[in-house]
């Protein structure tokens, strides 16, 4: 392609890593390089800040990550903190419980990524917003990202512009059923009425009220987010079932004081080994690396894990160890994949057979609290998943 045809280049910048997207870990990614005194560009293509379509939860095994780095979320970006969760079978309560320690912290996403922006300019990286990526040339010794106006080169380009990554598409380093393992899901967002702040105490979860996945209800301050996902679009229409949630759940609502927006979310699943993470001078992270969690559809906090492993592969390929790219995507897999393969088991269970889960609210709750200990980082899927395997309701569809 002759990029000088039909464009305008106002700005040629040079930086050792171009990052595209400024989601979680693109951002996160960003931060941790330039503290380790990289150049380091952020492209988006949205005017800055933007909004984005997303629950908001952020665990504390995400937290502990951005503690780890000295990072702590005010409280202008906090909206709640939950600890009590209740947990309903299509529109029927079954299990509500309460869990010790740091709880879930409720995010707007356009304030969150906002914040975590500011740090990373601040230790150093350098942003553009506006920015639409139209192309990507790497050579042997460098990569050139092109944008509907303007050029720049870099060492080092990373992908981490979510789902319908441009740079995964562009570099080809996706199979052709890479889509199956994408799944659809949209939030809207309403102000609370007074019938209402019951709910500012707790998070509900609701499987059974549409096949193949879950409704979702987090308070944050004067606002309920509230969304759905399944992992079976096909004639469902998704918008048109959320309505029908707030209806049978006798949620009111006025359309003048409600957004609502829908979004895909890409599950890590069988196919992730078939996409190419890592190459000559490339890497895709979070979204764009299909690393969301199967089970619970949570991205924010893999996006970050995967951003922070990207890092240090990059700090040793600059130092000099060539070969240190090639090597990302065995340790996404060996420190991120394996994990992963036990939710998406347990989201097979659970969303192929819900009325499994009604049973399964029978059982005591220390599941429950186990199933949280595995989302705020004390635990992990696969001492999750060998507990459940136990139980007799279970016995037969974990050996499917």
């Amino acid at each position: 392609m002759d990029k000088s045809l039909n464009k305008k280049v106002v700005r040629i910048m040079d930086s050792e890593v171009i990052i595209i997207g400024s989601g979680p870990a693109g951002i996160w990614l960003a931060y941790n390089l330039a503290q380790s005194d990289i150049e380091v560009l952020i492209l988006e293509k949205e005017p800055w800040p933007r909004y984005k379509a997303c629950g908001g939860a952020i665990s504390g095994k995400t937290l502990e990550l951005l503690h780890n780095k000295k990072i702590y979320l005010p409280d202008s970006v906090v909206r709640n903190t939950i600890n009590k969760f209740t947990f309903n079978y299509n529109l029927q309560e079954c299990n509500t419980f309460s869990c010790q320690g740091q709880g879930i912290k409720l995010v707007n996403r356009k304030n969150f990524d906002d914040f975590l922006l500011k740090q990373s300019c601040k230790a150093g990286a350098n942003f553009y917003d506006k920015e639409k990526v139209i192309d990507i040339e790497i050579s042997k010794n460098m990569v050139e990202v092109f944008t509907e106006e303007n050029s720049y080169k870099g060492k080092i380009v990373v992908g981490a512009d979510g789902a319908w990554s441009k740079t995964g598409n562009i570099l080809n380093l996706y199979p052709e059923n890479i889509k199956n393992n994408m799944i659809m899901a949209v939030e809207l967002e309403l102000f609370k009425n007074d019938t209402d702040y019951q709910r500012n105490n707790r998070i509900e979860i609701d499987i059974g009220f549409i096949p193949g996945g879950y409704v979702w209800i987090f308070p944050k301050k004067n606002r309920l987010s509230i969304g759905l996902g399944t992992n079976r679009t096909g004639n469902i229409n998704l918008t048109k079932q959320l309505f029908a949630y707030l209806r049978q759940k006798k949620i009111s609502y006025s359309k003048d004081d409600i957004f609502y927006k829908g979004y895909p979310i890409p599950l890590a699943g069988n196919r992730l080994k078939n996409i190419k993470m890592a190459g000559n001078r490339f890497l895709l992270i979070g979204d764009a690396a299909y690393l969301a969690d199967p089970l619970v559809g949570e991205g924010i906090y893999n996006a970050c894990f995967s951003a922070e492993i990207a890092a240090n592969t990059i700090i040793k390929f600059i130092s000099g160890e060539k070969n240190s790219l090639l090597q990302y995507q065995k340790h996404i897999e060996d420190q991120l994949y394996f994990q992963l393969k036990s939710a998406a088991e347990l989201a097979n269970i659970f969303y192929k057979n819900s009325e499994i889960f009604k049973e399964f609210m029978s059982y005591d709750s220390e599941l429950f609290k186990e199933f949280f200990d595995v989302i705020q980082g004390r635990s992990i899927y696969s001492e999750l998943f060998g507990q459940i395997k136990s139980f007799p309701v279970f016995t037969p569809l974990s050996k499917k």
